[in-house]
């Protein structure tokens, strides 16, 4: 199956500030990931099987983001 290099930033929807160190999980394959202090992350993907992504930060509710993505979450 394909891999998909995922890269984005961590943002407060209201504030539009990066959350730092915010944790993204992938939940199917158990796969974490921590956002830089800047709210960068970079996840590798495979295949292309429905996903889960978990993005939570202390402080904040965890939101989930379906995969494959639509490209607003891209």
């Amino acid at each position: 199956s394909a891999q998909q290099s995922v890269k984005g930033i961590v943002i407060n929807r209201f504030t539009d500030e990066p959350v730092a160190f915010a944790t993204l999980h992938l939940t199917k394959v158990h796969k974490h990931v921590n956002a830089d202090g800047r709210g960068n992350f970079e996840l590798l993907l495979h295949g292309d099987s429905l996903q889960e992504l978990h993005v939570s930060a202390t402080g904040y509710k965890t939101k989930i983001i379906r995969w494959p993505f639509t490209k607003s979450f891209l």
